[in-house]
């Protein structure tokens, strides 16, 4: 049986029946920080300040939650199960994500349309909207898409899946945690909007993705295949529990030079490895390098910006965040560099760069301003004193701005630096 939207007395239902193992087991204090933009600030205010147990904060919680769901509102409770999974994938909290589990099999287990699967958008949103970021549950109907699939049971195509956490974003396209309700699987689902003049351009991208699909390396993530439906292409890749580079910088800060010396040799492997297969990454930042819970390293979203971010195109991601911080000059400058595999040595450098200060290269600068000085201007290297004279020097050969002269990916995996 397939998953659509439940209704609001299904989650009322559930709520109840599964309140007291939440409150017995939910980690409140754990996941306030989780919460942060995702719930009332007076709802996380309270939380942070009252002086109570655990038990009675989760019992508070669930009664803010169940009050909405009372006036038809969800959303309190999609967003305790975001929070909730993201919570217990990046510390490995095994009991909490079976209740998870417990709770969505609840919420799906009444539902009788035979013929849907679940794509959460916002209600009265466009799914292809910049501001789509809500997991609020909609349906869509079974019959309109197309999957490609493979035999291998891991590596199949999800039928019937939920949207969870955003875990990435490029500026351009959102990145989000993936759920397959058939197996329990968690994967990365990426998802992306195709506009009038790019709908030629569908069958070429998901003949890319087969072909991406055949590349196994330590440090990238695997491709899994994708789905189309109403100008979306949805693209499922392998998902390792951790956190992006991003994620943990804003968290915790610069990292040690020593750590930053093996996030950049497994990048450097990775992309050494994709080069040597004739694919341009074309934007690497800290938003798509995800560190595992083993502490390592895996790039995610290789191969696309080559069909799916013409060169007229990608100058509109440029004003997105941060993405400009990372972008070849060459890039800028408009050259047809696409088959030019250099221009992702220096996003590596300004991701190395952002690993050791905190900051991608003229991250203070506007967007005019900040483009200018990359093509125009030598890149200024400000490290922190206890940097090495070695970290200087990758630096210095990430940011050469003469392509011919900038080394490969192979080559720098021999640098002293790594």
């Amino acid at each position: 049986m397939a998953v659509s939207a439940p209704p609001p007395h299904q989650y009322m239902k559930v709520l109840r029946k599964m309140s007291s193992k939440i409150i017995a087991v939910l980690p409140i204090d754990e996941l306030l920080p989780y919460m942060v933009d995702k719930l009332s600030n007076s709802l996380l205010s309270h939380l942070n300040t009252i002086n109570t147990s655990r038990e009675d904060k989760v019992k508070y919680l669930l009664d803010n939650v169940e009050e909405g769901i009372k006036v038809g509102d969800t959303h309190q409770f999609d967003v305790l199960l975001q929070v909730m999974e993201e919570y217990a994938i990046r510390v490995n909290h095994n009991e909490v994500m079976k209740l998870i589990e417990d709770v969505r099999s609840l919420l799906v287990c009444d539902n009788d349309d035979d013929d849907v699967v679940t794509m959460p958008t916002p209600e009265g949103t466009d799914e292809c909207s910049a501001d789509n970021v809500r997991s609020q549950p909609t349906s869509v109907p079974m019959a309109t898409v197309e999957t490609q699939t493979t035999d291998d049971t891991d590596a199949v195509v999800p039928q019937n899946w939920t949207r969870g956490t955003k875990l990435m974003n490029d500026g351009y396209h959102k990145v989000f945690l993936c759920h397959d309700t058939n197996t329990g699987r968690h994967l990365m689902v990426k998802e992306i909007c195709v506009s009038d003049n790019m709908n030629r351009d569908v069958q070429r991208i998901q003949t890319e993705i087969e072909q991406l699909k055949k590349l196994q390396h330590d440090h990238i993530v695997t491709y899994i295949g994708t789905t189309y439906r109403d100008r979306v292409i949805c693209v499922f890749m392998t998902y390792t529990p951790g956190c992006t580079l991003r994620q943990q910088l804003r968290e915790r800060g610069p990292v040690s030079e020593e750590t930053a010396r093996k996030y950049t040799r497994q990048l450097l492997e990775g992309v050494s490895y994709l080069h040597n297969n004739d694919i341009l990454h074309g934007g690497i930042t800290s938003r798509n390098i995800m560190i595992g819970s083993d502490g390592d390293v895996q790039l995610a979203e290789y191969g696309l910006y080559g069909p799916l971010q013409p060169i007229n195109t990608t100058r509109e991601r440029w004003g997105a965040d941060d993405f400009w911080c990372y972008v070849a000059p060459e890039l800028i400058k408009g050259e047809r560099v696409l088959v030019k595999l250099k221009a992702d040595i220096w996003s590596i450098g300004c991701t190395t760069m952002e690993m050791l200060t905190g900051h991608p290269p003229y991250h203070d600068y506007n967007l005019m301003a900040g483009i200018f000085k990359v093509v125009t201007e030598p890149m200024v290297i400000d490290l922190p004193p206890q940097c090495s004279d070695h970290a200087k020097d990758f630096l210095q050969s990430c940011f050469i701005h003469e392509i011919q002269d900038r080394p490969t990916a192979s080559k720098l995996l021999e640098h002293h630096f790594v």
